[in-house]
C-alpha cells in the first residue's frame, strides 16, 4: 500500500519467499483505484531496477539525509590544497560507478543547479567522488562509493529558497574534457534541513 502522502515502494516479489524478483519487462502499467470519489494525484514514479552507476544521498543512522555545515576541515587528499574548508555547506552521498568518468551536480526544486556565487556572481560549487585506488592500475568501478558536493563559506549566498535537492550523476567518455557527457542516474529528492546541523567527516 502506498502511503498518502510522501513517498512509498512497491515491490515485485516471488510471493511468499522473501527475495526481490528481476523481471525483462519494456512497460510497467500503474493503476490507481479512487476510493469514496477521493482524488489521486503522482508527483514522480520512478522504476527502480538493477543499475549500472547509480546516484543516492547517504543517511545517518537515525535515518536523516547528510546534509550541513561543516564543523572543522576536512582533508579528503594529498595535496594542501585537497581541503573542504570548515563552515562549508556539504551535501554527500554514494554512488556505483567509475569516479574516473563520473561527475555529480546537484539541483534544486525549481530545476536550478545548487551552488553560491564568487566575487564576480559565477556559480560556483565544488564535487568530488571518492573511491579507494591502488597503487599500480587503473580506476575501477565501485560499487558503493562516497560523493561529496559543497559551497565554501566565501561564495555563500541566501539560500533560503532551496527547498529540496535532488542528485545526478553524468558519464563522460573523456575525463579531461568532459567529451560525452550522458545522464546515467539521478536521486529522487530530499528535503533541506530546517537548520544545517553541524556534520564532522572522518576516514
Amino acid at each position: 500500500n502506498l502511503e498518502a502522502s510522501g513517498t512509498g515502494t512497491v515491490y515485485f516479489s516471488n510471493g511468499a519467499q522473501e527475495y526481490v524478483s528481476t523481471y525483462a519487462a519494456t512497460a510497467v502499467k500503474l493503476i490507481l483505484k479512487a476510493v469514496g470519489g477521493s482524488q489521486l494525484s503522482v508527483g514522480e514514479l520512478d522504476v527502480l531496477g538493477a543499475t549500472g552507476d547509480n546516484v543516492d544521498f547517504r543517511r545517518t543512522d537515525s535515518g536523516e539525509v547528510v546534509i550541513g555545515r561543516l564543523a572543522s576541515a576536512y582533508q579528503y587528499g594529498d595535496r594542501d590544497t585537497d581541503v573542504i574548508p570548515e563552515g562549508s555547506i556539504v551535501f554527500s552521498g554514494s554512488y556505483k560507478g567509475n569516479p574516473a568518468y563520473n561527475v555529480l551536480i546537484l539541483y534544486d526544486q525549481d530545476g536550478n543547479i545548487v551552488g553560491g556565487t564568487n566575487a564576480a556572481g559565477d556559480l560556483q560549487a565544488q564535487q568530488i567522488l571518492l573511491a579507494e585506488v591502488e597503487e599500480e592500475g587503473e580506476i575501477k568501478n565501485v560499487w558503493n562509493g562516497t560523493w561529496l558536493y559543497w559551497i565554501e563559506p566565501g561564495q555563500q549566498t541566501d539560500l533560503a529558497g532551496l527547498a529540496r535537492v535532488r542528485a545526478e550523476m553524468y558519464r563522460v567518455n573523456d575525463a579531461l574534457t568532459n567529451e560525452g557527457q550522458r545522464l546515467v542516474s539521478d536521486s529522487l529528492f530530499e528535503n533541506m534541513p530546517a537548520t544545517l546541523p553541524e556534520i564532522e567527516l572522518g576516514k
